[in-house]
């Protein structure tokens, strides 16, 4: 009897220790598997490009000088600049986006929204049904159910 009582213990902790093991090595290759692919690591918010070493910088005296020039940032172009052929694709949508504020009845408009359904049209148009914009209360009520505490596994061990 004392053997099925230790064997039942014994089975539960190498049931949690597989747990743990199993998620150590998906948190370790979710992290160092892309790395070492050379994928990189991906970014899903905003990124400020930190000062790089070959930087100028404006000695203007002024608290929010901005980068001039910063070539191991990968996420932005810090110069401002827009290149050449993105200016002519984003005509339409520039000169749309002023007709609209020039010429719309309802002023002033909202270019929050104007904005957040740009980016959901712009989705929208790759036609994948997993593929949408959520606004931040969105998202924070999307992931509300996410958040939150757990305690134990819900397991107990009887000793009869």
């Amino acid at each position: 009897m004392q053997n099925k009582g230790w064997r039942t213990c014994l089975s539960i902790g190498a049931g949690i220790l597989a747990i743990v093991l199993v998620f150590a090595a998906g948190a370790a290759v979710g992290y160092f598997g892309p790395r070492y692919m050379g994928l990189g690591p991906n970014v899903s918010g905003p990124v400020s490009c930190p000062p790089c070493a070959e930087a100028t910088l404006p000695n203007d005296g002024d608290s929010a000088a901005t980068i001039t020039e910063c070539p191991e940032c990968p996420y932005a172009d810090p110069s401002g600049s827009t290149p050449a052929d993105q200016e002519a694709l984003f005509a339409p949508f520039w000169e749309t986006w002023e007709l609209l504020h020039e010429n719309y009845v309802d002023q002033p408009l909202d270019d929050l929204a104007l904005m957040r359904g740009a980016i959901s049209g712009m989705l929208a148009s790759l036609g994948d049904p997993h593929t949408s914009y959520m606004t931040p209360d969105e998202f924070q009520q999307a992931n509300e159910s996410l958040e939150g505490e757990y305690e134990g596994i819900g397991a107990w061990v009887d000793v009869t």
